[in-house]
């Protein structure tokens, strides 16, 4: 016998359903793809133990006729595409007939499928690819697919998956997107036995809200331009910008995907207006004809390829830049800084620290034990020249200049303070009077929920409240008032992008990085000469050329020599 042979088709299948089935998220996709496809109007999914366990999508769409059930769970086989022609027309979510015989591939699979008119419906069972059942029963007209044992036939693949907060939250993120792609479609979620998000039909603005939270809702403009490439949906004012780009989403011919040249062109719309490394918030349809994309280069379908990209780049770029030039003239949306300032925390007393918010918080005995200063440190030497450009101070001191940026030298203290605290045990916390309710996107009350004792020991105890929603019972005592709401997102921001693998130190150090930075004052901000001096004297906690937790100097040094050099002295 030669060495190569052809695979076994049990083999075959596993390795195709490794190509699909990357995670439960992927079996929600293309379950969920495949009923709105089938014209479903309302979509449930369930989720256990973050769909490890088991996995259920019902809707109630056309349903499949009782002879192509056994049909429809043969590799390749479809009712969306008959000839290689079609491939350049695709105008449905699913059509490469891989999805049903994967997921059946690596799992227990169950269906009902009854279709309009049929007199009753069928019932079909299926054990790692085998049928085990087929028999006729009474059910609704739709579809119902519960996937049990995700995995259970190649048990090295679910050693890949992560917590089943984590899946589950992939889980949740991935039905909001699909739901900002049909909001005239209802979608629910329920996970293990209780209901975790309702987006009932809607329109697409308010589906954007309840989806992406009031925060991003309110920094959004609309975007419309027609053409070759229609683009329309909605970009972020220029004041608003993220350390990340969850907040930018693409639809492709009302498909969602990812895609690099999209995202330059998206940026490069932005440039100028919003800070190098920083990322606006979008969510962008682009229309065009069926020939003039390709969505078979991925199987996944996640990923797309433009016949013509220049132009595609272009239209993006233009729509959102003129979008953007509109806009400037009208400041941003307050609707959630006016919700922050009249938050129950506005009540309670002052922190610990003693500042008013937004203000730098003036080193007193208290603050001082958790961290000494060196008396006669360098920083606090120097002669306070003045403040430019509402963000840097201008010192001297030993035949040198000192520029030092206030936000990021104020974060490196903050970031100090805190992370020796925590290792002592006794990170000072502000309890609130009254728990702040703060409002998330999709999927990250789940991930902070998850990550409670980590933020705890960080200072921060919040929990899960409703459907999409936390509450933040206390906040470090150096946090500003207005900063709660802010900080909550971006840590779930934070959270998201997180390797659970990392090291907790690693982790633990992030948060605290970014609890210090929604802690200090700002660039933009006037100090007067007592809170500069301050500052210096809290910098001698820490070495002279540090940066900040992000990374960037804190402090740049300019010798007599060199000034006088460029003078022609």
């Amino acid at each position: 016998m030669g060495r190569i042979q052809v695979l076994a088709d049990s083999v075959a299948r596993k390795i195709a359903a490794g190509e699909v089935i990357e995670r439960p998220m992927s079996v929600v996709k293309e379950l969920v793809e495949n009923s709105l496809d089938a014209a479903a109007r309302h979509v449930v999914v369930e989720i256990e133990h973050g769909g490890r366990t088991r996995i259920a999508v019902t809707d109630d769409g056309e349903g499949i006729a009782r002879e192509d059930v056994p049909v429809a769970f043969e590799p390749h086989a479809t009712s969306k595409i008959r000839t290689d022609d079609d491939l350049l027309h695709i105008a449905t979510l699913g059509f490469r007939g891989e999805a049903l015989p994967s997921i059946a591939a690596v799992s227990d699979v169950e269906l009902w499928t009854c279709r309009r008119g049929e007199a009753v419906g069928t019932h079909f069972r299926l054990h790692g690819g085998a049928v085990v059942a087929r028999e006729d029963v009474g059910t609704a007209v739709g579809c119902r697919i519960e996937v049990r044992d995700l995995f259970s036939t190649t048990p090295a693949r679910r050693k890949f998956l992560k917590a089943p907060a984590t899946e589950a939250g992939h889980v949740v993120q991935l039905i909001g997107r699909l739901a900002l792609a049909r909001p005239e479609v209802g979608f629910a979620l329920r996970q293990d036995g209780r209901d975790t998000l309702s987006l009932p039909p809607d329109s697409r603005r308010a589906r954007i809200r309840r989806v992406l939270g009031a925060e991003i809702d309110g920094q959004l403009r609309p975007v419309t331009v027609d053409g070759a490439v229609r683009v329309s949906g909605f970009a972020s004012h220029p004041s608003f910008s993220a350390a990340n780009a969850r907040g930018v989403l693409f639809f492709v011919n009302g498909r969602w995907v990812r895609d690099r040249l999209l995202q330059h062109a998206l940026l490069a719309a932005y440039a100028t207006l919003i800070p190098h490394g920083r990322h606006p918030a979008a969510v962008l349809f682009l229309d065009l004809a069926p020939d003039a994309v390709d969505v078979n280069v991925h199987p996944s379908k996640l990923e797309v390829r433009f016949r013509d990209a220049q132009t595609v780049h272009e239209a993006v770029r233009r729509a959102v830049r003129e979008a953007m030039r509109a806009s400037m003239a009208a400041p941003p949306a307050p609707e959630w800084r006016a919700a922050e300032a009249t938050a129950p925390y506005a009540d309670a007393p002052p922190p610990a620290y003693g500042a008013a918010p937004g203000r730098l918080r003036l080193v007193d005995a208290a603050a001082a034990t958790a961290l000494p200063f060196a008396a006669g440190g360098v920083f606090s030497s120097l002669r306070v020249v003045g403040q430019v450009f509402d963000g840097y101070l201008v010192c001297e001191g030993d035949g040198e200049i000192v520029l030092i940026d206030q936000h990021a030298a104020h974060e490196r203290v903050a970031f100090e303070r805190l992370r020796a605290a925590r290792a002592a045990g006794r990170v000072e916390t502000q309890a609130m009077l009254v728990p702040q309710p703060v409002e998330t996107a999709a999927g990250d009350a789940e991930l902070l929920g998850a990550a409670g004792e980590e933020l705890a020991g960080c200072g921060l105890e919040i929990e899960p409240f409703g459907e999409r929603s936390v509450l933040v019972r206390a906040v470090p005592a150096l946090l500003p008032v207005g900063s709660i709401v802010p900080l909550v997102r971006a840590i779930a921001a934070d959270l998201a992008h997180a390797e659970r693998s990392a090291a907790l130190e690693a982790r633990t150090d992030g948060l605290l990085a970014t609890i210090a930075c929604h802690s200090v004052v700002r660039v933009g901000q006037r100090l007067s000469e007592v809170e500069m001096r301050a500052l210096l004297a809290a910098m001698d906690s820490i070495d002279r050329d540090a940066s900040c937790p992000h990374g960037r100097p804190v402090a740049r040094r300019i010798a007599r020599g060199e000034l006088e050099r460029r003078f022609g002295r």
